[in-house]
C-alpha cells in the first residue's frame, strides 16, 4: 500500500482506510459446510454501499478472480484464517464457499480492470498484459460474466459462478449481439473479446 503510493491516495483524499484482517469482527453464519460461519470485520454490518475494485486474473484454483471472488476471499480475516487464508477449510470447497458468499453481500457496484489482466497461471506466475480495458457493472455476476469472457471462459466453466446463476444471484446470460440479457454499454462484446485477445495473445479472435 505505501511502495505503491495507494496509502498517499487514502490520504490526499481524507478517505479512512480499514484493514478487514484487523478487528473488532462479527460473526457470519454461512449456507455452506466447511466453514459454516467466518468471521468479518464489523463494518459489514455498518456499511451502505459496496464497491469491489479488482484486476481481471486466471487463478489457479477459483478459474478467473474478479469482482466476486475479490469479495468472497477479500472479507475474511486473515487472523482467523490465517495467511494465505487456508486455515479453516476454506479452499476444500472454494467455488462453494464464493458462491456462499455472494449469498451474504449485495456488491453495488463491480469495477474489473483489465489493465493489466493476468493470464498464463495465475493469481501470482501470469504475465500481466495491458488492454486498457475496464469493465464496470451493477451486478456482479453479469460483470464477471463479460469478464470471463474476455479470458476465455464461458460462465459454466467458472464452478463458483455458475453456482451463483443457478440460485439466482444475478445474470449469467449473455450473446454477442443486441438480444442479450447483459446489456452493454461502449465496446460491443465481440469487439471487447478480440481486443483482449489480441493484447494477450497476439490474435484477435472471439469465443463464439
Amino acid at each position: 500500500m505505501i511502495d505503491i503510493g495507494f496509502m498517499d491516495v487514502i490520504k490526499s483524499e481524507n478517505v479512512e482506510f480499514i484493514n478487514l484482517n484487523n478487528g473488532p469482527f462479527i460473526n457470519l453464519p454461512l449456507n455452506h459446510s466447511c466453514p459454516k460461519s467466518i468471521a468479518l470485520n464489523k463494518l459489514y454490518d455498518e456499511m451502505t454501499f459496496l464497491i469491489s475494485f479488482t484486476q481481471l486474473k486466471i487463478h489457479e484454483e477459483a478459474t478467473i478472480s474478479a469482482s466476486i471472488k475479490n469479495i468472497a476471499m477479500g472479507w475474511p480475516t486473515g487472523e482467523e484464517q490465517g495467511y494465505p487464508k487456508k486455515n479453516l477449510g476454506i479452499h476444500k470447497d472454494l467455488h462453494g464457499f464464493i458462491s456462499a458468499m455472494l449469498e451474504k453481500f449485495t456488491i453495488d457496484l463491480s469495477i474489473v480492470s483489465a489493465s493489466p489482466a493476468m493470464v498464463g497461471t495465475g493469481p501470482h506466475k501470469g504475465i500481466g498484459n495491458h488492454t486498457g480495458l475496464v469493465l464496470c457493472g451493477t451486478d456482479p455476476i453479469a460483470t464477471d460474466t463479460v469478464a470471463a469472457r474476455l479470458l476465455g471462459f464461458k460462465p459454466q466453466a467458472i464452478n463458483y459462478l455458475y453456482k451463483s446463476i443457478n440460485k439466482g444471484l444475478g445474470c449469467g446470460e449473455v450473446s454477442t449481439d443486441s438480444s442479450s440479457p447483459i446489456k452493454i454499454l461502449g465496446m460491443r462484446l465481440i469487439d471487447a473479446e478480440k481486443h483482449f485477445n489480441k493484447c494477450a495473445y497476439g490474435k484477435d479472435f472471439s469465443i463464439d
